[in-house]
């Protein structure tokens, strides 16, 4: 794990593995955690319905909302705080940027060829969204102007988990 301070504007380019590691990483270590046990085809859920106390529960569930947009699978969502956005990011090499009020597409920001999305984060101010991909890299981006600001690089395989601290300050990345 590495901690990298923020605001992502202040970021380099490159290098990670020069970041400094930091011992106060417990409650993104959770978020973390968290992502990877529902990200791993959905076991985490899975997981939970087994301890559901009866088959009552069930009926209360439902499906609020389907987006499609992606040409392959989807393999991470982030909902913004204020709940009217959600990212999802996808093998598609795209990550599609959505207005949950109005179920509308807002816009997709294109990887490259390599490019399969694993993990996502938006910051506490949706403004910013970090995505973890299959070329081993962190891309961070500005949600207003739909651009890559940067890529962290540094490690030796795909980035599977990213978070964004509540206070906007830490960014976790986690990968194989």
């Amino acid at each position: 794990s590495y901690k990298v301070p923020l605001p992502l504007e202040s970021l380099p380019s490159q290098g990670l593995a020069s970041a400094k590691q930091n011992a106060k990483f417990k409650k993104p270590l959770l978020v973390v955690g968290a992502i990877l046990v529902l990200g791993f085809g959905g076991y985490g859920v899975w997981q939970m319905t087994t301890f559901l106390p009866t088959n009552d529960t069930y009926e209360k569930l439902a499906i609020a909302k389907t987006l499609r947009g992606h040409t392959d699978v989807v393999n991470s969502v982030a909902i913004s705080q204020d709940g009217q956005t959600l990212a999802s990011g996808g093998r598609d090499n795209a990550i599609k940027i959505w207005n949950l009020k109005t179920e509308e597409l807002k816009t997709t920001l294109s990887g490259g060829l390599n490019d399969s999305f694993f993990s996502l984060a938006l910051s506490p101010d949706g403004q910013t969204l970090a995505s973890g991909t299959w070329d081993n890299s962190v891309k961070i981006w500005n949600l207003k102007t739909g651009e890559l600001k940067t890529t962290l690089t540094g490690y030796t395989s795909w980035v599977r988990a990213v978070a964004i601290s509540p206070d906007g300050q830490t960014l976790v990345s986690g990968s194989g």
